[in-house]
């Protein structure tokens, strides 16, 4: 970001919601990440993870809560960091705080694009896992591969795995859940099929 008076590592939250609202960025340790307008595909893959959370989670009763983008996470509970994840869940409700969630949410999800894998893949991968989230999804559509970390594994005690990959013919395990809840990828996997036989 140009024109704004600061160098990057320097912005803070006020910066950021001060810009135009056309500019769709997140802010990570004071530097300002430009956020491409999401296509089609990238659309299909975040409501399809979003509306099957939703759906066993009110069916289960849980005390979580998903939410898809754009929501705010102030994720180290200070003004320099405001990521969005594609689509995420909070347990604790007490940290949902209008307009934004107040620390680590439980579950992120991002799904990537050539932008944005440098930052999903590496940078987000280690704030959401200092941040203290619990599990944290990257979903590349193109490849159509789940990389699914459990991030609140602190030892190999064989109960669970700290790392898989999922394809999109797959049934993905939602780990911060002991109740069986899962996104089934290859529906969401027909309704990309679909959208791109018609010319998304």
């Amino acid at each position: 970001m140009q024109g704004y008076g600061k160098k990057q590592g320097e912005y803070t939250a006020a910066d950021r919601d001060a810009f135009p609202e056309e500019c769709r960025t997140e802010l990570i340790d004071g530097e300002i990440y430009d956020m491409p307008s999401p296509d089609g595909g990238h659309q299909i893959v975040v409501g399809g993870i979003y509306a099957q959370l939703l759906k066993q989670f009110e069916e289960r009763d849980f005390d979580g809560m998903p939410f898809p983008a754009p929501f705010d996470v102030a994720l180290d509970e200070d003004d320099r960091t405001r990521v969005q994840p594609d689509v995420l869940v909070v347990c604790d409700r007490d940290k949902i705080k209008e307009p934004y969630i107040w620390g680590a949410p439980d579950f992120a999800v991002e799904v990537i694009s050539t932008f944005t894998a440098y930052k999903d893949c590496i940078l987000k991968l280690c704030k959401y896992a200092n941040a203290g989230v619990r599990e944290y999804w990257i979903v590349d559509p193109e490849q159509e591969l789940v990389m699914a970390y459990n991030l609140d594994r602190k030892n190999d005690d064989g109960t669970k795995a700290r790392f898989s990959i999922h394809c999109f013919d797959e049934t993905a395990p939602v780990g911060i859940c002991d109740e069986g809840v899962a996104v089934d990828f290859a529906r969401i996997r027909r309704t990309l099929d679909r959208a791109r036989r018609e010319g998304m």
